[in-house]
């Protein structure tokens, strides 16, 4: 369960849009965050990554 979870945090990608806007006290820049999560998953990098 953790190799699975650690591989599907980290091969999110990060590189998306801000709004600026913050969601229960936390903004959209802080990750993980309300709105985006960890980011967009990249399912082809996580199975590589196990």
């Amino acid at each position: 369960y953790a190799q699975v979870k650690a591989a599907l945090i980290g091969s999110t990608e990060k590189t998306i849009t801000r709004t600026g806007y913050t969601c229960g006290g936390t903004a959209d820049a802080t990750i993980p965050n309300n709105q985006f999560g960890y980011g967009r998953l990249n399912a082809l990098n996580a199975v590589k990554s196990l």
